[in-house]
C-alpha cells in the first residue's frame, strides 16, 4: 500500500470510504463508459443524482496496482409516491430504495460506474467548491452493505420453485420476524433453505431453519417451529414439493449454539436482513454458506 497512491489519497485528503457519496453540478459524462452493461454506457448520469461509494474502505486504499478502480452507484432522486417497500432495506438484490438527507432516491445496480481511482482523484483536485462529499449515516451504511453482499449471496432458485415460495414466504416473513427476546431483540437471526435440486423440471424435496439467537425463549422458539411448520405445510399443497427427511437436517426452528457450520452448510440463506434493517438492529444473521 503506498501512501501516494491514488487510493490512498481519496481515503486521507477527501474522507471517501465506503458509504461515502458525491453530491455535484454534473459529474463527467465519460464515467458512463464504466457501466458493465453495454447498452447502458451511452445514458448520462440523471439530473440531481448522487454518486454512492459502494467499494470497500480496504480496496480504496489498497495499492492501485492491486485495486485500480472504486465503485460508484447513482442515486436517483424519486417522489415518495415511488417508494416500494420490497426495494427498502436491502429486499431487491437489483434496485434499493434510500432516503438520504431526507430526499427519496432509487438506484439500480446496472447503472453501477467502476471509475478508475486516479481518474476520481483528478476530477476532484480539480472541482470547484460546488461538490460536497458526506457519510450515510450508520442505520443507511448498513443496509448498503447488506444489499450489496445479498447480490453476491442470493440462492438461483428454480424459477417454478421461486412461484410457488416466495408469495407464501412473504407472507409470513414479518410475522417471523417480529419475535422478539427479552431485551426486545429480534429472535431470527437468518432463515435458510434446502433444496435436493436447482433443476426447472423437477419434483422438489424441500427444508426450512429458522436460526434463532442463542437466548430465544422457549415459548418463542416453539412459536417460530409451528410458523414454519405451517410455510412447510402450504408450500407441500403444490404438486411436485415434499419435505426432506433426512438425519443430516436439524429441525425446523434451532438456536445458533445448537447447529453446526456443516448442518448450516446444506443450506443456502434466504434474505431475511431487511426486517432487521427496517428495525434498525445491525444484527443480519449468519454468513456461513
Amino acid at each position: 500500500m503506498g501512501k501516494d497512491s491514488a487510493g490512498m489519497q481519496l481515503n486521507t485528503e477527501w474522507c471517501i470510504r465506503q458509504g461515502s457519496y458525491i453530491i455535484a453540478n454534473e459529474f463527467p459524462a465519460d464515467w458512463c463508459e464504466y457501466r458493465p452493461a453495454p447498452e447502458m454506457r451511452k445514458k448520462a448520469f440523471k439530473k440531481d443524482c448522487l454518486l454512492l461509494v459502494q467499494s470497500q474502505d480496504c480496496d480504496i486504499v489498497a495499492g492501485d496496482d492491486q485495486e485500480p478502480e472504486v465503485e460508484l452507484f447513482p442515486l436517483v432522486p424519486i417522489k415518495p409516491k415511488k417508494v416500494y417497500h420490497r426495494n427498502q432495506y436491502a429486499q431487491s438484490s437489483r434496485t434499493l430504495h434510500i432516503n438520504v438527507e431526507g430526499q427519496d432516491y432509487e438506484g439500480k445496480v446496472r447503472a453501477t460506474v467502476t471509475v478508475p481511482k486516479q481518474q476520481l482523484r483528478d476530477w476532484l483536485a480539480a472541482d470547484d467548491s460546488n461538490t460536497r462529499i458526506a457519510q450515510l449515516t450508520p442505520e443507511n451504511l448498513r443496509t448498503l452493505v447488506a444489499w450489496k453482499a445479498n447480490r453476491y449471496q442470493r440462492a438461483a432458485l428454480p424459477d417454478r420453485f421461486n412461484q410457488v415460495f416466495i408469495p407464501l414466504f412473504h407472507e409470513c416473513a414479518d410475522d417471523l420476524g417480529s419475535h422478539t427476546n427479552t431485551n426486545g431483540e429480534g429472535c431470527v437471526r437468518a432463515l435458510y433453505l434446502y433444496l435436493d435440486t436447482l433443476e426447472e423440471d423437477a419434483e422438489y424435496q424441500f427444508a426450512l431453519l429458522a436460526l434463532l439467537k442463542h437466548d430465544t425463549p422457549d415459548g418463542v422458539k416453539t412459536a417460530i417451529d409451528e410458523q414454519i411448520e405451517d410455510l412447510i405445510n402450504k408450500l407441500e399443497e403444490n404438486d411436485g414439493f415434499a419435505l426432506a427427511e433426512y438425519e443430516s437436517l436439524p429441525g425446523n426452528a434451532e438456536r445458533d449454539d445448537a447447529v453446526t457450520v456443516a448442518q448450516l452448510a446444506q443450506y443456502m440463506k434466504v434474505n431475511l436482513d431487511y426486517l432487521s434493517l427496517r428495525e434498525g438492529e445491525g444484527d443480519l444473521g449468519a454468513d456461513v454458506n
